[in-house]
């Protein structure tokens, strides 16, 4: 773990910030890619990032901070030193979703193209956001007594909550589920063309996949909503179910209308 990966005085690299930016930089890339393929004028495109990103950065953060407010009423300030970690990204998602909507409708882009591309490219992104989380020690899991289990350093948040125990790397559980899912998109594209399959079926994956993983993650008592038993239930789990609900409805809908995808302007 190292949250800091250069440090030259006054000047710092975080490794959180620079993954994060690295996932901006991939996912764009791809998103522009695809779109060239599909003869999709890509000018707009880098503007969408920017919207996306914003809204995304601006919803996680603000759910991070309402999630731990006591810690900002001090050092109002620090809300916004995002570089060294604190997002919570169900924050951001839905901000994000709707803000690119409207966007794309906005520009008279193909929604159903660019929302799936926009899909495949998320789940990019949560590989390398996942892997500054790792480095951060942040996001981290419950105790466990598995050789893969991770003591973190001194300084870190998983050292503040659960020093010197070993602990599920969730992070990395996280990284290697986003580029599952990436993989497993791609395979559904060859499939099925038809626009927006690939964005519903990415709501039920990811939600899927979190429902699970956030079984082994540690959470603070103000992110639990109910305990069964051993089991703890989380809001994240709570929103995880609303997005495997809303995927399946989407799909539905689509294989309803026959040939057609998602309405293009």
């Amino acid at each position: 773990m190292k949250p800091i990966l250069i440090d030259l005085g006054p000047l710092s690299i975080h490794s959180y910030g620079l993954m994060l930016a690295i996932a901006f930089l991939v996912g764009i890339g791809f998103v522009m890619r695809r779109m060239a393929r599909y003869g999709v004028d890509t000018t707009p495109i880098a503007d969408l990032a920017i919207v996306v990103l914003l809204s995304a950065v601006a919803g996680a953060r603000l759910m991070f901070v309402l999630f731990h407010l006591s810690d900002y009423i001090q050092r109002p300030l620090d809300v916004f030193v995002i570089w060294k970690g604190g997002l919570q990204l169900y924050g951001g998602l839905i901000p994000a979703i709707i803000a690119g909507a409207v966007f794309l409708r906005l520009k008279r882009l193909p929604l159903g193209q660019v929302a799936d591309s926009v899909a495949m490219a998320f789940f990019l992104g949560v590989f390398f956001t996942r892997i500054g989380c790792f480095l951060n020690g942040c996001c981290f899991g419950h105790p466990t007594d598995m050789a893969w289990g991770v003591r973190f350093p001194a300084g870190c948040a998983a050292s503040y909550f659960l020093p010197g125990q070993r602990l599920h790397p969730t992070q990395l559980y996280s990284a290697l589920a986003g580029l599952a899912t990436f993989g497993l998109l791609l395979a559904l594209e060859r499939w099925s063309r038809k626009p927006g399959v690939i964005f519903s079926a990415g709501l039920v994956l990811y939600g899927l996949g979190r429902t699970i993983l956030d079984f082994f993650r540690f959470y603070e008592e103000s992110n639990v909503v109910m305990r069964l038993d051993s089991a703890v239930i989380n809001v994240n789990q709570i929103v995880s179910l609303a997005l495997i609900v809303a995927g399946v409805v989407m799909m539905a809908m689509l294989m309803r209308r026959g040939g057609k995808g998602l309405r293009e302007p």
